[in-house]
């Protein structure tokens, strides 16, 4: 096994770990969410509060679906790239998955961050500018794609 190979088997170790926490914060959420409400806000909850519970319960697992679906595609996408296929359209059309996810998570946490709390933009502006490198890769995936297909028309 190459280094390569072994830093893609840890990668998509890494991500199997991520999406198994992702699973977990999924099955608890609600109970996460009881207890992090009354200590952003130091307060009583109010009736506003219980309406606003329940609209970030709903963005939360809207960016969970979005993460789940991120990181099964990342573990796919790495699982190819492992076995030797890297210039493929699979791969291209996984990272334009990834970038729609991230730019979805961001669009969510933006949401969540003007009901709940201004310290959450910091994941939006994380998750938009991840969007913009998994797409600057993309492009130099359909490139090299390009120069692949173009190159075996010519042998």
């Amino acid at each position: 096994m190459t280094a390569d190979q072994k830093r893609v088997r840890i990668t998509r170790i890494l991500v199997l770990v991520f999406l198994m926490v992702s699973i977990l914060m999924c099955i608890f959420g609600v109970q996460f969410e009881k207890a992090i409400l009354p200590a952003v806000h130091s307060t009583n909850i109010t009736f506003l509060d219980q309406h606003r519970f329940v609209i970030i319960l709903i963005l939360g697992y809207c960016c969970a679906a979005a993460l789940l679906i991120m990181l099964v595609t990342m573990y796919r996408f790495l699982k190819r790239i492992e076995t030797g296929m890297l210039f493929t359209a699979e791969n291209i059309k996984a990272l334009q998955i990834i970038s729609q996810c991230c730019l979805a998570g961001g669009a969510l946490t933006l949401l969540i961050a003007i009901l709940y709390t201004r310290w959450l933009l910091v994941i939006t502006i994380a998750a938009w500018f991840m969007m913009l490198i998994v797409r600057i890769v993309e492009s130099a995936f359909a490139r090299a794609l390009a120069m692949k297909d173009e190159l075996d028309l010519t042998i």
